[in-house]
């Protein structure tokens, strides 16, 4: 069994607790400061984005999170502007997009973490195998159903729906293919 230096594991236990302050951090702003996001998932997303990027995650969110304050929006909206959430470069708005898309992976991976805690699978004699299924099986799941939900409020045709649930499928499966 191979082990770590003790200096990784003091630091990867100090990035974890950083990770879990800055999630809190980012809640409270959200929660109890009343900077609620223009899209309710987003007051979701960007804690737990925290959780896995840490001060990286709270540095992301004041810089181009609270652009999308919910009253920063709508004040735009009846000026009749672009809100500022929608005015950021690309790349910005592109990785808000993965992070909204990655908020329900980790959700689905710390489900599943609690879960092997509780039921352990091993799969060829390793436990690690056993753990990437629950972890894949959570992260999938809940990136559908989180589609779903937001899908929920448009009233779209079963054909349509058919066939946004195909392409989901095909640009999931294209993504998650590793040939290596």
């Amino acid at each position: 069994m191979q082990t770590f230096p003790g200096w990784l594991d003091l630091l990867a236990v100090l990035f974890l607790a950083a990770s879990a302050a800055s999630a809190v951090l980012i809640a409270a702003d959200i929660f109890l400061r009343g900077h609620r996001q223009s899209m309710w998932i987003m007051d979701v997303v960007w804690p737990v984005t925290a959780l896995w990027s840490g001060p990286f995650g709270v540095h992301a969110y004041d810089r181009w999170g609270r652009a999308g304050e919910r009253r920063a929006v709508m004040a735009a909206k009846k000026r009749d502007e672009v809100p500022p959430n929608k005015r950021q470069p690309f790349p910005v708005l592109t990785a808000k997009g993965a992070t909204h898309c990655g908020s329900g992976c980790t959700l689905g991976d710390v489900a599943a973490e609690l879960l092997i805690l509780a039921v352990p699978l091993s799969l060829f004699g390793r436990k690690i195998f056993g753990a990437w299924v629950y972890d894949y099986f959570f992260a999938f799941s809940n990136r559908f159903s989180s589609n779903a939900a937001s899908r929920k409020r448009c009233r779209r045709s079963a054909r349509a729906l058919r066939s946004r649930f195909l392409q989901w499928i095909t640009e999931s499966v294209i993504r998650d293919f590793d040939p290596g």
